[in-house]
């Protein structure tokens, strides 16, 4: 990119920070990260840059009716999320304050009529809607208010189908990962004496149940909806419509496939099969259920990728 040039201004410039609350969180929030357990306010805060040309109020924070709008925010940011509002931006740039400080941020010591304030650029609205009078610069992208919108019930059930949809897939993926690295190769090894040992000392047909078993189809088998629940989000609809295919095609395999085998060789009763018949058995199970987790992983990316985009309608 090149080194950055040289900044001449005026000297009448000036850059003043306009806080106007704060919200409480903790410093894992943070840019750089940190405990969960740490307890650190984030500003909420404008930027006034005073210029000879023409005053500009880069974002506003907090404005006086935050409380009106947090509510329409989205249910898991509500009830995440608590905030203390200090002065409103407007308040703050019209009266003259009886310190350059208020509250340790120093802020411009003398009004800032509307009038004077020539140019804003916001980010953060919530204060914009008392600012009157204003030209004001916004990103074509992120124009003003096209952000600002709340969640509706479908969005909230789309946004609910989605988060369960990535759990139960995470752990599925996971735990796929974890049985062909670890678990496989220790029935596997030395076929069908290895298998005949492992099911004799182990309980793993049970614990495999538990993790895998039909009880948790249900809960896989809601990623299946988000194209009808969520078909309202555009840039969603191909990630949506990805990951169906791919986990229906997985639940379909599994029924049809993978459970016979299953029945056939994870049993005490494989002992009186012929071990030719037992390893061509082990060979299909492993291979299928590569093929279920590559399968599955796509259509667990695409729930990923869907995930990283807003889910507000437009």
């Amino acid at each position: 990119m090149g080194p950055l040039p040289l900044a001449t201004p005026p000297r009448e410039l000036a850059v003043f920070a306009v806080v106007a609350g704060v919200t409480h969180r903790v410093a894992a929030f943070g840019y750089r990260g940190g405990s969960l357990f740490e307890q650190r306010d984030f500003s909420m805060a404008g930027t006034l840059v005073r210029n000879p040309q023409g005053n500009l109020l880069v974002d506003t924070g907090f404005g006086r009716h935050i409380d009106e709008q947090f509510p329409t925010l989205p249910w898991f940011l509500c009830v995440t999320t608590s905030y203390s509002l200090w002065q409103p931006a407007v308040d703050q740039l019209t009266a003259r304050p009886t310190s350059q400080e208020v509250r340790g941020i120093s802020v411009a010591p003398h009004p800032v009529q509307n009038r004077r304030l020539r140019y804003a650029l916001f980010s953060t609205v919530s204060g914009s809607w008392q600012l009157e009078r204003l030209q004001t610069l916004v990103l074509e992208h992120n124009q003003l208010g096209h952000n600002y919108s709340p969640m509706s019930s479908r969005d909230i059930v789309t946004a609910a189908v989605l988060w369960v949809s990535v759990l139960a897939w995470s752990i599925w993926v996971g735990g796929t990962i974890y049985q062909m690295l670890v678990v496989v190769p220790m029935w596997s090894a030395q076929l069908p004496e290895s298998l005949e040992a492992f099911l004799k000392n182990t309980n793993y047909v049970r614990d495999i149940l538990r993790f895998f078993g039909p009880r948790w189809m249900p809960v896989r088998s809601l990623a299946l909806l988000l194209p009808f629940v969520g078909w309202n989000l555009r840039a969603h609809r191909p990630f949506f419509g990805v990951a169906t295919c791919c986990f229906a095609a997985v639940i379909l395999f599994t029924v049809a496939y993978v459970y016979p085998i299953n029945a056939a060789l994870f049993t005490e009763a494989v002992a009186l099969r012929d071990a030719n018949e037992v390893r061509a058995l082990a060979h299909r199970w492993i291979i299928a259920d590569r093929v279920r987790l590559l399968v599955g992983s796509v259509g667990y990316l695409a729930l990923l990728r869907a995930l990283s985009l807003p889910v507000v309608s437009r």
